[in-house]
């Protein structure tokens, strides 16, 4: 369901050395990764991190927050790239439809390795495209606060009494 493949082979794809990929968190398709891993090529450029609890300098070390999920109720790492000003490199999904623009993201249908591919291209080779895209995920997480939620949860629970 995270279909990290997609971005693996995107990668590949590119050959460009300098272009890495991590993936923070543990499951059990570790074994699966490491072997499509060695299958394209990518061993030095893949980074199967394992479980973390410095996620947000992770996102301070990335230049991009890469969301390939085929599903998801809600996108917590994507919120997360979005929070630390990055831009977004996502499948259309349910969960993240709302919450993705051509303003803050490249949307790409889920095993569509080549709009990956090229999402990634363009915002290597783009760094104030990357700038303007972050600052916007920046202004649209704030929709996103407890502040907000919480108000809107207020809003529903009074309609009701």
């Amino acid at each position: 369901n995270k279909n990290h493949t997609v971005v693996m082979r995107a990668i590949s794809e590119l050959h460009d050395p300098k272009i890495h990929y991590a993936i923070a968190g543990e499951g059990d398709y570790k074994e699966e990764l490491l072997k499509l891993v060695k299958e394209f090529g990518i061993e030095s450029q893949i980074h199967l991190l394992g479980y973390r609890n410095d996620i947000p300098e992770l996102y301070a070390c990335a230049d991009l927050c890469a969301f390939p999920s085929i599903r998801e109720g809600q996108g917590i790492a994507a919120l997360e790239g979005m929070a630390a000003g990055l831009p977004l490199v996502a499948s259309d999904n349910r969960g993240m439809r709302g919450i993705l623009s051509r303003e803050n993201a490249f949307v790409c249908k889920y095993d569509d390795c080549e709009a990956f591919k090229d999402a990634i291209r363009t915002l290597r080779s783009n760094p104030e495209l990357c700038s303007r895209m972050g600052k916007n995920n920046r202004e649209k997480i704030k929709e996103f606060s407890i502040s907000v939620i919480n108000e809107q949860m207020k809003e529903i629970y009074d309609s009701v009494k």
